[in-house]
């Protein structure tokens, strides 16, 4: 028993780092590198309504994450970073929040206060519509979008090189011509 202690906490350390939130059968769609995104509704911090497709035109980093998981909490300095770094070159982060219940956007905005986040951040609807169009199974979970609003590429979880691939990604398809 001794020797099999030091294994369990090993995998359950990879499955909270993996997935913070597993959804299950909830997913409607699993979007695919190649995939148009369609368009759907957000819901700023402020409480206004906003439409994915507000976006096409550019290359997007599209994260979802909550405030209670803690790889998300992790990866937000580097977003941030990827967001100062390519912002003004046609890129942006759309952060979609999977907080849910009375109290979310509150917590989510100190979240945002906290971690010293800039790039847009948002509410998924009341019935989780954004994370089920994208069958998000955990968090986090991102996708690249390109300018036509296709998905160029999935990253679920957080490990060492994803930040750095994803720079990559982002990079290739801002030299793209428009």
């Amino acid at each position: 028993m001794r020797r099999l202690f030091p294994l369990l906490v090993f995998i359950a350390l990879a499955l909270q780092i993996t997935a913070c939130s597993q959804k299950g059968n909830e997913a409607e769609k699993t979007q695919q590198p190649g995939r148009s995104s369609s368009s759907f509704t957000l819901i700023g911090l402020d409480g206004k309504k906003t439409g994915f497709d507000e976006f096409k035109g550019k290359v997007v980093l599209l994260e979802f994450f909550a405030t209670w998981c803690y790889p998300c909490e992790v990866a937000a300095p580097d977003i941030q970073h990827i967001y100062n770094k390519y912002k003004d070159k046609g890129f942006t982060v759309v952060a979609v929040s999977e907080d849910e219940g009375p109290g979310a956007a509150a917590a989510v905005k100190k979240y945002v206060q906290d971690l010293g986040i800039s790039y847009p951040v948002f509410m998924d609807d009341a019935k989780g519509g954004a994370a089920k169009h994208y069958g998000i199974f955990g968090l986090p979970t991102s996708f690249i979008i390109d300018r036509e609003g296709r998905v160029a590429a999935k990253h679920s979880g957080l490990s060492p090189d994803m930040l750095n691939e994803m720079s990559r990604e982002i990079e290739t398809l801002l030299k793209k011509p428009q």
